[in-house]
């Protein structure tokens, strides 16, 4: 009955053991995931124009406005960081072309 029960606590071990290195290298496949957050800080992204360019203000005016993409969860702001990166460089995508026709 013992031996069994030793099986089965090794099979157990070894099908957790498989799970648990096989989450880890999709982990680490993925990290890149990870190292970029999708959104910023209305801060991070003044910062990234350059402070001295646009008070806060004007940058929520601009929020307000429409003309820097973010989202609001609660009472914070958050700059949506892909198109707003694209706002910086100049390039449009192929989405915001079709809306600018329209």
């Amino acid at each position: 009955m013992q031996l069994g029960y030793y099986l089965v606590a090794t099979l157990v071990f070894l099908f957790w053991k498989s799970g648990i290195a096989r989450y880890t290298k999709d982990m680490k496949e993925n990290s890149n995931l990870f190292e970029s957050p999708a959104t910023i800080s209305v801060a991070e992204a003044r910062s990234r124009i350059g402070n001295s360019n646009i008070s806060r203000s004007a940058f929520y005016e601009a929020v307000k406005r429409n003309e820097i993409p973010t989202i609001r969860i609660g009472r914070r702001v958050l700059v949506i960081r892909g198109p707003f990166e694209e706002l910086l460089t100049g390039s449009t995508s192929h989405h915001a072309k079709e809306e600018a026709c329209v």
